[in-house]
């Protein structure tokens, strides 16, 4: 039970009390936790004002994108490349769905719109053991949309 001091007479009182014990004096109530969640409230907004910052192109390079239909290649694919190279290893498991990659690649090297990846993947084996293998591999941005696989995700 939390305590605090009577104004009046400084006798302990309950938080809960509306008036002192010891010599009747009311307690005043405090505002409560509004401004905990005034302050919480701001800070996702602002967290939401950063994340969005950060996420959204510039009305500069909009427009370049807009008229330049090849503007794609000047840009760093390097996270859809991975996520790109996931789905060609995902597609020759014996266990698609039990695959479970990492956040990031072992290793990512980029030579123009070329992406060399090395990584690994947890999955289940046709014996349903949970193995890993590692795998390399490049991906080539042909499209805004698409990608080609230039070497295969092999077994590294």
């Amino acid at each position: 039970m939390a305590l605090t001091q009577c104004r009046a007479c400084g006798h302990g009182v309950s938080r809960n009390a509306a008036a002192c014990p010891n010599c009747g004096e009311p307690i005043k109530k405090s505002p409560g936790s509004y401004g905990s969640w005034g302050c919480l409230l701001i800070i996702i907004v602002m967290m939401g004002a950063c994340f969005h910052s950060v996420t959204t192109r510039s009305a500069e390079e909009n427009l370049r994108h807009i008229n330049n239909p090849d503007a794609w290649r000047s840009d760093d694919a390097s996270s859809m490349a991975w996520t790109m190279m996931r789905g060609f290893v995902r597609d020759q498991l014996k266990a698609p769905k039990t695959a479970d990659f990492p956040l990031m690649p072992l290793s990512l090297e980029r030579d123009g719109q070329k992406h060399r990846i090395r990584g690994s993947v947890d999955s289940d084996n046709s014996f349903g053991a949970m193995i890993r293998t590692h795998f390399r591999g490049e991906v080539e941005p042909t499209s805004r949309e698409q990608s080609r696989l230039n070497e295969p995700g092999s077994p590294a």
